[in-house]
């Protein structure tokens, strides 16, 4: 499915929205991220990609997607959303986890904007602001948004709420292992990774994965990027770090 890629609304657009439309829950430190940590990969052979495919589409702290987008492609995936360019692919992956005696399900995939927006709100109540920014990324910032974005459990009767699971016990688990031993295979990328924060803005998310098909994600799992490293090297005008880029024009 190609199209061209949304514009990305700069980080300080994005919080004057944000903060309008959700009632000043976006919190001041936020606003001014100190631009350290960054460490550019050198690297050579980089893909030829195009960055203004669906699959690109980039929401983190930093960059939204913006309130007007939709799902294009809405599909059912076991009682959740995912666009539609995927479903048979991450059906095909989970397939193959099972193959391998690993039991994978999809608690959380497409989100929309209202969904996000009342379950951020939900978040700041009953953790704080910052605690909330860090771990559930507001609406148009929100990967979930996308439909390209997945997390993944070994409970089908989970409840979506990962905040418990957020630290390192995660990675003896059989789901972890596998996934980052064979997302790429699929087109998955380990979207969070530790030690790259400043890229995205948030903490780590151990069970998310996103979509960015086989030939960015093989490249992106065996170099050890986050999406954003990758975007940088590929186009470094194709997204807004604070600290290291310009506002991007389109």
């Amino acid at each position: 499915m190609a199209g061209k890629h949304r514009k990305r609304i700069p980080a300080a657009l994005l919080l004057a929205v944000l903060l309008f439309a959700l009632g000043g829950l976006v919190p001041a430190e936020a606003a001014e991220p100190t631009g350290e940590g960054f460490v550019i990969p050198q690297l050579d052979d980089l893909p030829d990609v195009d960055l203004s495919l669906p699959q690109f589409m980039l929401a983190n702290a930093y960059n939204s997607i913006g309130l007007e987008y939709a799902l294009p492609q809405y599909a059912d995936f076991g009682g959740q959303g995912i666009d539609l360019e995927i479903r048979e692919i991450t059906r095909e992956m989970i397939n193959a986890a099972r193959e391998d005696g690993v039991r994978i399900y999809v608690a959380v995939a497409f989100r929309n904007w209202d969904y996000i927006t009342t379950y951020y709100k939900e978040a700041v109540a009953r953790y704080g602001t910052e605690e909330a920014w860090l771990h559930y990324q507001p609406p148009g910032c929100n990967e979930h948004q996308t439909g390209y974005a997945i997390d993944v459990t070994d409970n089908q009767y989970d409840n979506c709420n990962y905040y418990p699971y957020d630290d390192s016990s995660v990675y003896e688990s059989p789901v972890y292992d596998w996934m980052m031993k064979h997302c790429a295979e699929h087109g998955f990328i380990y979207r969070y990774p530790e030690g790259k924060e400043a890229w995205y803005g948030s903490r780590c998310s151990h069970f998310h994965f996103r979509y960015v098909g086989v030939e960015a994600a093989t490249y992106i799992m065996e170099h050890d990027l986050c999406l954003e490293e990758f975007m940088y090297l590929i186009d470094p005008h194709s997204l807004f770090v604070p600290g290291l880029t310009t506002y991007a024009t389109f």
